[in-house]
């Protein structure tokens, strides 16, 4: 595998979005066989050690073709 597309993948994992991504196919339903393209989101860092303890997240579903 490329390095340059291996270091981007993991910093992605890394990132606040792709913990978003989880939330949603977590908790809607309707996300199963849907595209998820997160607009905005954000944690609560401070008051939760639950990674996916979100104060909004905002997106949209996309149906896969």
């Amino acid at each position: 595998m490329d390095d340059e597309l291996l270091k981007k993948y993991l910093e992605y994992a890394n990132s606040e979005e792709s913990l978003a991504v989880l939330f949603v196919k977590k908790h809607l339903a309707q996300a199963k066989g849907h595209w998820i393209d997160i607009v905005d989101c954000q944690r609560y860092e401070m008051y939760s050690d639950e990674l996916l303890h979100f104060r909004f997240v905002l997106g949209g579903l996309y149906k896969r073709k």
